[in-house]
């Protein structure tokens, strides 16, 4: 992807094993021969550590409203509510620990309980809320997954319902399985909160669409359009017409914006041109089977930021590395032995073709001079990452000959979409900049294409209702709640929200099937 994101590539979910993991002897490895000769090797038994058997991960703590005081308090009493409690053996909880990082308005701690009993019966408060956020509750790193399943208290409905546990609905009764219960809480982590799904995916700030969206920015107060930032209200008119513009999108007025101290907007302290950034580009990868299109491997990767964009580790690169990935597409199959019939990819842009990275601004001579430089280098050989080559190459190497489509689904397109004209309306004095940005915008379409020429295999195309509900499960337990309330009043996507992202969906559509349809010559 051409946009320069950051972070270090995300955790993976499997659904199930690649071949040859199931039912192995113990000591074999995948692709390795029994040797009748050799005798037979007592199996070798992994170092529990106990206490990781019995302590939480507990995230999400609003920083400086819980004490570790508090914290054990809390679950003791959660814990001695439930049915089955025994008080015999001492306290239900040992220790807690919280933890806090740098300037972060949330924290988190590690919890140690009496037995893995009880540890095993908090687990499943996973989602529980407190001072109005939704915890994360997990096992820490080093703990092993027991061979049978431990036994848990029964929590009290009343209790359920106290700490919004019942707002799971079916993932929360007592009947589901816990194989599927810890599926739901590893997808929880895949997308994060409302903010990290903003990021990563719903943002939009699309000029070429005239869409400027972000899940952060409220409705104004007749409910039609999003919060108009600062006091604009107390602006002469044609300011407050000019700021009206810049908040649903127009960025057309901004050359006239009259800027204060330090380039901040004179109407106000808060700036929405830096709302929501989409800093996180992300990839969802996700395996559907042959036998009813249920997922097989659900994955996430994103950019790793490396100083320069001709540096970056793209997400592309993670997933195309990724074993487990590799192995389902390569004829293998999951513990019920389907195998896999599409990889569907959901991306913030596109793949890049020779497309991404910024030129700087000419704000000093300097300045002036590194970009002229910079736009010479890349005028004679461009950006050097190609991710649609690198997809269409493993599609051919990987993928067809098994029979295995890839679809595309883009949030947002990098560049594809910026014309000649849109660059002298938006800089009409940037003569070096749009110059290069209009030779990016040509490789991004020819990269569009490269992917989908000659390969009925491949498609690409836009977002829409059914990819958004889905994306919004992989998020934490309120953003999933939020957009089942979608377009509804008080939701976190307001009508206004889904009304922008549904324009930008159709925006996007309607170019990927012209340039489908009628490729540049």
């Amino acid at each position: 992807m051409g946009s320069g994101g950051s972070g270090m590539p995300l955790g993976v979910k499997p659904t199930g094993l690649p071949p040859g993991m199931s039912g192995m002897p113990p000591g074999m490895m995948p692709g390795m021969m029994a040797n009748p000769n050799m005798p037979n090797m007592p199996p070798i038994v992994a170092t529990v550590n106990a206490k990781k058997q019995r302590e939480l991960y507990v995230g999400n703590l609003p920083t400086g409203l819980v004490t570790e005081p508090m914290l054990r308090q809390l679950f003791s009493m959660m814990i001695e509510a439930c049915e089955g409690y025994d008080p015999a053996p001492g306290p239900p909880v040992l220790n807690a620990q919280i933890r806090t990082g740098g300037n972060s308005t949330s924290a988190f701690a590690f919890v140690e309980f009496r037995d893995e009993k009880i540890s095993a019966t908090v687990a499943t408060f996973n989602g529980m809320e407190l001072s109005g956020r939704h915890l994360k509750i997990s096992h820490p790193n080093g703990y092993v997954e027991p061979p049978v399943p431990v036994e848990t208290l029964q929590v009290p409905p009343e209790l359920a319902a106290k700490f919004g546990l019942d707002s799971y609905g079916a993932m929360r009764r007592r009947d589901t399985p816990q194989e599927a219960f810890n599926d739901r809480k590893a997808r929880e982590l895949l997308l994060g909160d409302l903010s990290q799904f903003c990021r990563a995916f719903y943002h939009a700030n699309q000029w070429e669409a005239d869409v400027s969206l972000c899940l952060g920015q409220p409705l104004n107060a007749a409910g039609d359009a999003l919060e108009i930032p600062g006091d604009a209200l107390q602006m002469p008119a044609a300011e407050a017409s000019d700021v009206a513009r810049y908040a649903k999108g127009d960025r057309r007025g901004e050359r006239g914006r009259r800027d204060g101290p330090g380039g901040a907007p004179r109407w106000g302290k808060v700036d929405t041109r830096d709302k929501c950034t989409k800093a996180q580009v992300t990839i969802v990868a996700r395996v559907l089977g042959a036998q009813n299109g249920a997922d097989l491997y659900v994955a996430r990767y994103a950019n790793c930021f490396r100083g320069r964009s001709e540096w970056n580790v793209h997400a592309e690169e993670f997933m195309l590395a990724d074993p487990q990935l590799l192995a389902l597409l390569r004829g293998g199959s999951d513990a019920s032995g389907d195998r896999a019939r599409i990889l569907r990819l959901y991306m913030s842009y596109q793949p890049c073709h020779h497309s991404g990275g910024r030129l700087p601004e000419a704000k000093t001579p300097e300045d002036a001079r590194k970009q002229l430089e910079l736009a010479a280098r890349r005028k004679d050989q461009g950006h050097p990452t190609s991710c649609s080559e690198r997809l269409r190459a493993f599609y051919e190497a990987e993928m067809r000959e098994h029979a295995i489509s890839l679809e595309l689904v883009v949030a947002d397109l990098y560049k594809a979409m910026w014309t000649e004209d849109l660059m002298i309306e938006r800089a009409p004095d940037d003569c070096v900049r749009s110059s290069a940005y209009c030779a990016d915008a040509a490789s991004a379409r020819q990269g569009i294409l490269l992917l989908v020429a000659n390969a009925p295999g491949v498609t690409m195309r836009a977002t829409d209702e059914n990819d958004w509900a889905y994306l919004a499960t992989l998020c934490d337990p309120a953003v999933a709640e939020a957009y089942e309330t979608r377009g509804q009043r008080g939701s976190a996507f307001s009508r206004v929200h889904v009304e922008l992202r549904a324009k930008l969906d159709g925006v996007l559509s309607t170019f990927l099937r012209s340039l489908r349809e009628s490729p540049p010559r």
